[in-house]
């Protein structure tokens, strides 16, 4: 039994001294990075609520039945718009009633209602701070489906994206558009630096019968060269496929990074590139800087050949797979172009276990690695994922090249966390989740668990 005179007798707790809200606000910005352990610091007291929110609002995912609740919070909360930098825009689409049928007019006409909202949330001028936009796996209504009155209003709200006027980012993956419509997005936008353009499907852009003189007027600006913006710096490209419609010659010319992740550069009977391969690197120009390119498969029916040789700030170069068979002759193509300013080769390593690195895949570098000039040329990359010590890797590549008197280069090796710049952070969620339903399917639920029924959605 406890005696009510013993409550007396307790000392009163002190509470924690608070730390001064500059350091808590420098805390949660090292935190940033950790969306659970920012959640965690939002419920511990009213200080850190406050730093927190900021935060908790820094990347915002919709999808289309979140838009709603999007639109009511921006209402509600306007400092929310002010605290958003990233936004997700995830699965805006149509879906057919069955898989090998097209979304009906009513499926269209939802989706098309769904862009509509987009436009007069998103395009508000509510969203004044945001520096990184993400359209995955979304379709855009095509032109020819919707009409010329609702075509020529979609397009009209997509020129809205000029109310962005800080340096921007632009991803876009997965998804199906008009060319004149990706123009409008991309092109309006006034400060784009950073595009990164991976799986899209772009329609004909022949596609559009125009009849009224005012939607003539409207598409002309996005039938021909769209006006420069300021530049883009930094692009990276899954394809080169359609590239002559939407990107103009101006907008590869000012690059300073590009990335492109399978490009064809063999010959053909002419002794020419494909079109769009030979657009590109006409196009390229001074201000590159660092050029990363991903070989498509190899065929030894064709000659392989590049002339980088135009490019006369270029210092670092990436070509991948290192295993490609065609690389030892590109390599020696470079080496005799005497380019002044390539000081870096990159080659990502594909392996994540010691035991997987067989050294004959990298005998073919040896002898067009000599061949580069030494009074500009300093350092051979090696980039690599996974969960091994840089110092284990770094000894299996200088067991490998340290040892050549051909090569007087400096051999580094750097682990990377992510191998392409491209994809959103839906795009590893995306694949967990794939492999758990392919899991799941081939061992059936859990033992004591709820089977998941999957459900529908309308778009």
């Amino acid at each position: 039994m406890v005696h009510m005179a013993a409550s007396h007798s307790l000392v009163p707790a002190r509470s924690a001294p608070a730390l001064p809200p500059e350091m808590i606000s420098n805390i949660m910005f090292y935190l940033a990075d950790h969306p659970a352990t920012v959640r965690s610091a939002n419920l511990t007291s009213k200080l850190w609520h406050s730093a927190a929110q900021r935060w908790i609002f820094h990347l915002v995912r919709i999808r289309p039945y979140t838009l709603d609740k999007f639109d009511q919070l921006l209402t509600t909360a306007p400092v929310v718009g002010f605290w958003i930098r990233y936004l997700e825009v995830y699965a805006f689409r149509a879906v057919a009633e069955h898989p090998n049928e097209e979304p009906r007019q009513h499926g269209l006409d939802l989706l098309y209602a769904k862009w509509e909202q987009f436009g007069r949330v998103v395009l508000s001028g509510r969203l004044r701070n945001l520096i990184k936009l993400v359209f995955c796996e979304c379709v855009f209504p095509m032109q020819a489906r919707l009409g010329p009155e609702k075509g020529l209003a979609m397009l009209r709200m997509f020129e809205d994206f000029k109310i962005f006027d800080k340096p921007m980012i632009l991803y876009v993956e997965d998804i199906e558009i008009d060319v004149q419509c990706f123009k409008a997005i991309a092109f309006s936008i006034p400060d784009l630096r950073t595009l990164h353009v991976v799986d899209v499907y772009f329609s004909d852009p022949d596609s559009v019968s125009i009849e009224d003189d005012d939607e003539e007027t409207v598409w002309a600006r996005y039938s021909n060269e769209p006006v420069p913006t300021d530049g883009i710096y930094r692009m990276s490209l899954g394809n080169l496929y359609d590239i002559r419609d939407w990107l103009p010659p101006l907008q590869i010319t000012g690059l300073r990074e590009l990335e492109v992740d399978s490009i064809h550069i063999q010959l053909n009977e002419e002794n020419n590139y494909d079109s769009d391969t030979a657009y590109l690197l006409t196009h390229l120009g001074r201000s590159l800087k660092i050029l990363r390119l991903g070989l498509s498969a190899y065929n030894a029916a064709y000659e392989y050949d590049i002339d980088l040789s135009d490019l006369t700030s270029l210092h670092t170069l990436e070509l991948r797979p290192v295993t490609h068979p065609a690389l030892p002759t590109l390599l020696t193509q470079i080496a005799k172009d005497h380019i002044p300013t390539l000081h870096t080769l990159e080659f990502p390593l594909d392996f994540t276990t010691l035991d997987a690195f067989k050294p004959e895949d990298y005998h073919h570098l040896i002898e067009p690695l000599g061949n580069f000039d030494p009074t500009y040329f300093k350092t051979v990359r090696f980039t690599y994922r996974g969960p091994l010590k840089v110092e284990d890797v770094q000894r299996r590549v200088w067991e490998m090249f340290g040892h050549d008197d051909t090569i007087y280069v400096q051999f580094r090796v750097v682990k990377v966390d992510k191998r392409y710049p491209f994809g959103t952070s839906y795009g590893k969620t995306r694949h967990i989740m794939k492999g758990l339903e392919k899991w799941r399917a081939r061992v059936g639920p859990a033992s004591g668990t709820k089977p998941t029924k999957s459900v529908a959605l309308p778009f």
